[in-house]
């Protein structure tokens, strides 16, 4: 497992990586009139999400991973989990940031 420092400082490179991309794909879409995506560092990005998944022991499940979530499919402003206990009863997991996403990953149970 991860210290919260190295956690949060990898999951800081992913996001700077992916702004890169995103900003380089705008610059190269001025020039062409087309839709532009690169995949410029794509492996590299994804094979340090998947070992960052490992290392957490964040698996991808059917909906994916918590770390893919909070990266990738979660709202900029909201990044909220909706967890059920055993009773069936939900709560709302504010996770913001990933210092916040380090400790619920950290706290939660693992099958």
């Amino acid at each position: 497992m991860l210290s919260k420092y190295e956690f949060v400082s990898y999951i800081n490179l992913i996001q700077s990586g992916l702004e890169q991309r995103r900003r380089f794909d705008k610059a190269m879409s001025e020039f062409n009139t087309s839709f532009y995506v690169t995949n410029l560092g794509e492996d590299w990005l994804q094979g340090l999400i998947c070992l960052l998944e490992v290392v957490m022991k964040d698996p991808p499940g059917k909906n994916g991973s918590y770390i893919s979530w909070w990266l990738f499919g979660s709202d900029e402003v909201c990044k909220t989990l909706i967890l059920t206990d055993e009773d069936g009863n939900d709560t709302e997991l504010e996770v913001s940031t990933p210092e916040a996403l380090y400790d619920y990953l950290t706290e939660r149970k693992v099958d």
